[in-house]
C-alpha cells in the first residue's frame, strides 16, 4: 500500500488525492522546510 508524500497518510491502489490532505497522489516530496537564521543589526545604530 502506497502513502502520502506530503502527510504519510495509507492511499488506496485507486486513489488519485489523499483524503487528509487532499494532495495529489503523485505529487513530488516536499522540500525539507529550511531553518532560515535572521541577522540582526548591532544595537546602537545610527542614532
Amino acid at each position: 500500500m502506497e502513502s502520502c508524500r506530503r502527510c504519510g497518510a495509507a492511499l488506496g491502489p485507486s486513489q488519485r488525492f489523499c483524503t487528509a490532505c487532499g494532495a495529489p497522489a503523485d505529487a513530488p516530496t516536499p522540500p525539507p522546510e529550511a531553518n532560515e537564521t535572521v541577522v540582526l543589526p548591532p544595537p546602537g545604530g545610527a542614532w
